[in-house]
């Protein structure tokens, strides 16, 4: 079979593999569509330390159950005895393995386990035209289309539509708070989902702010309805972008600051922005990216905020981000576009064009760039 080698940094090969060694509780998958997200352009431009080379990149996407390991079987009407899923089958992959024997494992809480491993970083990925994963990873997509390349190119979105679930059940958002007012630094792919996921989760109960330099990702946030207000910062001083919004009465409720917070930038001083945006002693800090250099962090203990860690997702948080993408605006995204002649999605054919992908991917003119397998 044919797949995208990333040998080193910025050196990616399509070459002739061996097909993948089915396990006996594996499923093959054909491939459909695959992502490129910010760790992917870390593994590409050699930022990324957690992973090894030659890899085969590729953690968010779709396919097509091929076939089944031997211990997961298929009865006669075809179907397996895991999850009810067919060969032929339109998938969505969950890419967390973890060891299956400590407790988080057992809680279907993968990305608490301290062997954790993710498809795509820790081992070859989906940027080949099979990739065999474990059988618990596999989830039916749901037909939203009802059309197969729609339906497969929405699939591949669960994983970042799971991060923004997570990232949201940390702060707080399915529980009753005072103002109920959050905030989403960021709206790049992951504060889109982040912005939706808080949305979604409360019924469109809570009070949504999210924030970007960049005014066409704002308004892709905007047409896709994920949020009360758009705020570009004039200034990226934390002090400042305090003052911007307090002068325009939307520092939260009563001008006190925000119940919750998710940092879906983790660069620069965005960590220190979001404890600045906080309510004081209440608010909670999600931290879904992180800095290798955060700036100011001390000012938090004057504030007494809570920040918390985000580690990808569990299970339940894949299983939503699922239901999110066929049950809100999120699948017109593809319908959207940066600027003129620009579309929101990008979506290259075949493997032979994953080095355009990640370069098109790292120049940041696409909101997602995505590509075509099969």
């Amino acid at each position: 079979m044919k797949a995208a080698i990333l040998e080193g940094p910025h050196d990616i090969q399509y070459l002739d593999v061996k097909n993948p060694t089915v396990g006996p509780n594996d499923i093959l998958i054909q491939v459909k569509y695959v992502g490129i997200c910010g760790s992917d352009n870390h593994m590409y431009d050699g930022s990324n330390a957690l992973i090894s080379y030659p890899i085969t990149p590729g953690h968010e996407f779709s396919g097509i159950v091929t076939e089944f390991g031997r211990d997961v079987k298929a009865g006669k009407d075809g179907k397996s005895n895991f999850k009810n899923i067919s060969v032929g089958d339109l998938v969505a992959i969950e890419p967390t393995t973890g060891c299956m024997k400590c407790a988080p494992c057992k809680e279907n809480k993968r990305n608490l386990c301290d062997y954790v491993k993710i498809i795509g970083c820790h081992s070859d990925g989906a940027m080949a035209e099979y990739v065999s994963v474990p059988a618990y990873t596999v989830h039916k997509a749901l037909k939203v289309h009802g059309d197969l390349e729609k339906d497969a190119l929405l699939a591949a979105l669960a994983e970042p539509a799971a991060v923004g679930i997570h990232s949201s059940r940390k702060g707080n958002v399915e529980l009753e708070r005072h103002g109920n007012s959050y905030f989403v630094i960021g709206a790049g792919i992951i504060g889109i989902m982040a912005a939706n996921a808080i949305n979604y989760l409360s019924d469109g109960q809570k009070k949504v702010f999210i924030s970007d330099l960049d005014e066409s990702r704002l308004k892709i946030a905007e047409n896709l309805g994920c949020a009360n207000h758009f705020v570009k910062p004039r200034s990226t001083n934390p002090v400042d972008f305090v003052e911007q919004l307090s002068s325009a009465g939307l520092y939260g409720l009563h001008n006190r600051g925000f119940d919750a917070v998710i940092d879906a930038v983790g660069a620069g001083n965005s960590l220190e922005t979001a404890i600045h945006l906080a309510c004081k002693e209440s608010g909670v800090i999600v931290q879904l990216e992180v800095s290798d250099k955060p700036k100011n962090i001390l000012i938090n203990l004057k504030r007494e905020t809570t920040i918390r860690g985000s580690r990808v997702y569990n299970l339940d948080d894949f299983k939503k981000g699922l239901g999110m993408l066929a049950g809100t605006n999120l699948k017109e995204l593809f319908n959207l576009q940066m600027s003129e002649d620009v579309p929101a999605v990008k979506a290259y054919e075949g493997l032979e064009n994953v080095k355009e992908a990640f370069e098109s991917a790292a120049s940041g003119k696409h909101l997602k760039v995505m590509i075509k397998i099969s």
